[in-house]
């Protein structure tokens, strides 16, 4: 309950009676109406067109979301490492608040998607039910995965094995012969942590940081959508991934290329606006894969229009730098001068590679 009335305390400071009224209440009305609208007629909202293993993946990359709880707080320490059966009661507890926590979440997401599985993909009720519970023994083993792998690096490279194997199965195993093994995957996992995490303090700390990262998950995602906020990386390098030596970028040398210089390395060694543009990219290209062939190139359209305008927000925030106050780099006029270069270098690459796709899979519609 504490937990719930702390995330209960951070919504509320968003939404206030007036989001709530014009936009909170809306919703809720109008979500009913939709989801009666789509099992009348599903082929509003979802294309013939869109192939079944692309509503698969996109079921399996939410499988990453979430973590197993245990409400550990750093404050209760000392009193629960000395008390080792109210720790293992309240691991146990937290634990099966997990697992009840994904298996709903898991349900909810099928209940949206029913209609476009029973009318789209012509499943059957057994079908459904194979596949729910092939998406929880894969929740199951990603979070799992997430919970006891903390190096980064070998996250993105297991998690995408885990993800490409549990894709494929799912496409051309029998589902009856997947879901028995998916049933012992569960099983499998929940013994593991029973055993390895609920009765011992090995991962205490471990268990802190998830716990930390959890609580403060609603304000992570206010700050990210909060343009007032600055997105610092949280992490530091010594040494940044692109042009660890600072190697010149322009042979000649003026305030020109020397400010686009700067500027350049500034936005690529961000990770947060890097992370943005590759977030930016990646929903485009699924809107492209997905649309038909006249709304591709409307997407196309509102793309260009977009990463130009969040460009612009980019660089005018790293010219006004503090950085600048005591490095003066030449005044309006290199600014002005500055600016469409350093978008051809940042919108150039990303609209290419877009129309790229757009041309391709058009080509590949008519033909």
């Amino acid at each position: 309950m504490e937990e719930w009335k702390f995330q209960w305390k951070v919504l509320r400071s968003v939404f206030d009676w007036s989001i709530i009224l014009y936009a909170v209440v809306p919703a809720f009305i109008v979500a009913p109406l939709v989801y009666m609208e789509m099992w009348q007629d599903i082929h509003i909202y979802w294309s013939e067109e869109i192939p079944l293993s692309i509503l698969i993946g996109i079921i399996l990359m939410l499988s990453i979301i979430g973590n197993f709880r245990t409400f550990l707080l750093e404050a209760d320490m000392l009193f629960l490492m000395q008390r080792k059966q109210v720790l293992y009661q309240l691991k146990l507890s937290g634990f099966l608040y997990s697992i009840c926590q994904i298996i709903l979440s898991t349900a909810v997401i099928f209940i949206v998607i029913l209609p476009i599985l029973l009318f789209m993909y012509d499943f059957v009720v057994m079908d459904i039910l194979f596949l729910f519970i092939v998406v929880n023994a894969c929740r199951f083993s990603m979070l799992t995965l997430k919970k006891v792998i903390t190096r980064v690096i070998t996250r993105w490279m297991i998690f995408p094995v885990v993800f490409m194997v549990t894709y494929m199965l799912i496409l051309h195993v029998n589902g009856v012969l997947l879901a028995a093994a998916s049933v012992v995957v569960i099983g499998g996992v929940c013994y593991f942590h029973v055993t390895r995490f609920v009765r011992t303090n090995r991962y205490f700390l471990q268990e802190l940081v998830i716990e930390q990262t959890e609580r403060v998950r609603y304000i992570k995602f206010i700050l990210m959508f909060s343009q007032e906020v600055e997105q610092a990386p949280v992490k530091q390098r010594k040494l940044p991934m692109l042009f660890p030596n600072s190697k010149h970028m322009f042979q000649k040398r003026n305030k020109e290329n020397g400010l686009l210089e700067f500027l350049l390395k500034a936005f690529l060694r961000h990770k947060g606006y890097m992370v943005s543009l590759s977030q930016i990219v990646g929903l485009t290209i699924f809107g492209v894969i997905v649309l038909p062939v006249w709304l591709k190139w409307m997407l196309c359209i509102c793309f260009v229009f977009f990463l130009n305008t969040w460009t612009k927000s980019i660089y005018l925030k790293l010219i006004e730098s503090p950085f600048f106050v005591v490095v003066p780099y030449g005044g309006e006029e290199v600014t002005y001068a500055v600016w469409p270069r350093f978008r051809r270098w940042i919108v150039g690459p990303s609209i290419v590679f877009v129309a790229g796709v757009s041309l391709v899979l058009s080509v590949k519609a008519f033909f």
